[in-house]
């Protein structure tokens, strides 16, 4: 699996001539990726299309999914009607899929999403939302069902860009608010649509199928990979981003060995519930450089693109002070290890 994530990593770079690869922000599309919601979708179109003299069936609901809505209207409403449609008559129709929607059952999360979201803002990588929808009902829910993980500065939405998917504009609003490049953003579609945006936009794009597509629509767009479940993906994920610093493709959130440092911390503390101790060899490193990079941050010196990251980091370390103090007690007893000292070249952990 893992030469297959490096095939996968070499071809991107290659296809957009980038000398490297390292992901900071990761764009999520919303409907049929956050959401199983395109069969309400699905549903909503052919009602509000049919009686408003159009036809579209559930099939072109998912193939257009991810072009905003009064643009899909005017597509359709030309090729039905041999004319162009104003935008008033575009917007009276797209409100009317909007109430028909509204009143079909609660759409659930996208099983294995928020593990994947939890594993990622963990990592440090930003998590922004891109979506052709303009439906305030399902944008205000955002920042509800996803709390902690989607903020409403990172969400791209139908107002947002004058042109839709598949044009490169939405990813690319989306990488201006996240404040990153191309070859440091990945996006996660489930449309055919959608996923040429992403790849248009210059970015690693992974396809997940949670519709009754084909694979291959989204593989003939350009989707870097696909997978069949985001259970899949996010389990897959952790091997994945090793792929990228195993395989020398690039270098994984702007610094490999920072980063590499930074997951090795952040685990050590959710595993053992405390904070990396001086008093142990074994944690030594890790103790220093959170001191180190502390003082980075101290003296405003810390790269911009890590203080979101160690102030994560250092949230975490909170949790467990008071249990720290017990649990060390005893360590400080140890004389040994109190005046054991590690010597580190600072130098080498600002890398």
């Amino acid at each position: 699996m893992s030469q297959y994530y490096a095939e996968a990593i070499e071809a991107f770079l290659q296809r957009n001539n980038y000398k490297k690869f390292c992901p900071r922000a990761v764009l999520f599309d919303m409907d049929g990726v956050l959401y199983n919601s395109m069969p309400n979708h699905a549903r909503a179109w052919v009602r509000s299309m049919q009686e408003s003299g159009l036809t579209m069936s559930e099939a072109d609901a998912y193939r257009f999914e991810g072009m905003r809505g009064v643009e899909t209207i005017k597509i359709i409403a030309q090729r039905q009607w041999g004319r162009t449609i104003s935008n008033k008559e575009s917007q009276a129709i797209y409100d009317l899929k909007s109430h028909y929607y509204a009143v079909q059952p609660k759409a659930e999360k996208i099983e294995g999403v928020v593990p994947l979201m939890q594993q990622l803002k963990m990592m440090g990588l930003k998590i922004g939302v891109v979506t052709g929808s303009g439906q305030h009902s399902l944008l205000d829910k955002l920042e509800e069902e996803f709390a902690g993980l989607v903020t409403r500065q990172l969400m791209v939405t139908s107002f947002d860009v004058k042109q839709g998917k598949p044009k490169p504009d939405p990813y690319l609003k989306g990488m201006r608010k996240c404040h990153v490049k191309p070859w440091q953003t990945i996006v996660v579609e489930n449309a055919p649509l959608g996923v040429r945006a992403g790849v248009a936009a210059g970015c690693f794009t992974i396809g997940v199928n949670t519709g009754p597509l084909q694979r291959t629509e989204l593989e003939q767009e350009g989707a870097a990979l696909v997978f069949d479940r985001m259970t899949d993906l996010n389990e897959q994920l952790p091997e994945l981003l090793q792929s990228i610093v195993e395989n020398n493709l690039g270098v994984l959130m702007q610094d490999t060995t920072w980063h590499k440092t930074y997951l090795e911390v952040m685990q050590f503390i959710e595993a053992n519930k405390k904070k990396p101790s001086k008093y142990f060899l074994e944690d030594h490193k890790m103790f220093y450089w959170i001191k180190h990079n502390k003082r980075l941050m101290q003296r405003g010196e810390l790269p911009t693109d890590r203080i979101e990251r160690m102030e994560a980091l250092l949230q975490q370390l909170a949790q467990y002070k008071r249990i720290n103090n017990y649990v060390y007690a005893d360590e400080r007893l140890n004389a040994n290890n109190k005046r054991q000292e590690l010597t580190l070249d600072f130098t080498s952990l600002e890398d």
